[in-house]
């Protein structure tokens, strides 16, 4: 776990480059998120640099700790459609309409509007 904190030191420091690195080798050292907060964190990393399906996989981790986390439901929808799986993508986006059932008048929504519109909702 220290590449884990070491990260997040850099990264509070404003050295993202260096902490995503040290994320990524502790991932591959097999570290765990123990937390949602850590398992998006982590999808995150993944995501922005384009690595869908490992992102996948860690906001599927929050989502096991934490069914109810509208970010990580959010995040794994939007993850399915950057890859064009809109099916994969709708019972994520669904998911967070459920969970928040104003969020299309919320002032948030426009910015996500193309994506649950293509994904039929």
């Amino acid at each position: 776990d220290p590449h884990y904190y070491y990260a997040l030191l850099l990264w509070n420091d404003g050295s993202v480059a260096q902490a995503k690195n040290e994320f990524r080798r502790a991932v591959e050292l097999g570290f765990k998120p123990k937390s949602p907060v850590e398992a998006k964190q982590l999808g995150d990393i993944y995501g922005d640099a384009g690595e869908y399906d490992k992102a996948l996989e860690f906001y599927q981790r929050a989502i096991d700790y934490d069914p109810t986390d509208v970010d990580a439901n959010l995040k794994k929808g939007l993850v399915y459609m950057f890859k064009s799986d809109g099916a994969s993508a709708k019972p994520y986006l669904e998911k967070v309409l459920q969970l928040l059932p104003d969020f299309k008048s919320s002032p948030n929504y426009p910015q996500f509007r193309p994506y649950f519109e293509s994904a039929g909702l």
